[in-house]
């Protein structure tokens, strides 16, 4: 199961083309709805965006043959006390609710 691998053992599947980022991202994202259905643990939910950027990560892992980096593809979950451009953080707070969408990444 893809989703029970390291971050590392990931990247070299990815690396090696046994996996895509793709089907990494989409194993990830399973895992997260039916997570967020069970608990409710996210605050928001950018599963377009993951998948969207796995096809450029795999299209730039075909085109060059070779990874961005260590962890090329490895899907990661930010939590949201970290800045995204364009979203919002809260840090949970129900007070920073209409804080301004953030212009920078952390």
């Amino acid at each position: 199961q893809i989703t029970a691998l390291g971050a590392a053992e990931l990247a070299a599947k990815i690396r090696n083309h046994e996996l895509s980022c793709i089907q990494v991202t989409e194993a990830f994202c399973h895992q997260a709805a039916v997570a967020q259905q069970l608990t409710n643990c996210l605050t928001e939910i950018f599963f377009t965006e993951a998948m969207e950027q796995a096809r450029q990560l795999d299209d730039m892992l075909k085109t060059t043959g070779r990874p961005i980096g260590p962890l090329h593809g490895v899907p990661v979950s930010i939590k949201d006390q970290i800045n995204i451009k364009g979203q919002h953080t809260t840090a949970g707070y129900i007070s920073f609710a209409r804080n301004p969408v953030r212009d920078q990444d952390a």
